[in-house]
């Protein structure tokens, strides 16, 4: 399927990055361990989204998941800066 990016900001202190796929979305179990890692089974948590959601935290931004059972949607919300 195809994959979309979206980028914008509804304020002046928020860049909003949503990436977009025609998949029907993440089953409850998968979406309670989307962000998660397991040394024992690592390809089983996360596919790296924990590596990204740490990553943000360090810039007090974030990445969240939804889905309205036709596209899924990741969602990342980054603070802007003056410098």
């Amino acid at each position: 399927g195809e994959i979309l990016i979206k980028a914008g900001s509804t304020d002046d202190k928020t860049i909003t990055v949503e990436v977009i796929d025609e998949h029907n979305g993440l089953s409850a179990q998968q979406e309670r361990r989307v962000f998660r890692d397991d040394d024992v089974l690592p390809e089983a948590y996360g596919q790296g989204l924990k590596l990204v959601r740490d990553t943000l935290a360090i810039i007090h931004a974030t990445v969240s998941y939804e889905s309205d059972g036709e596209n899924s949607r990741f969602i990342l919300q980054i603070p802007m800066t003056s410098e």
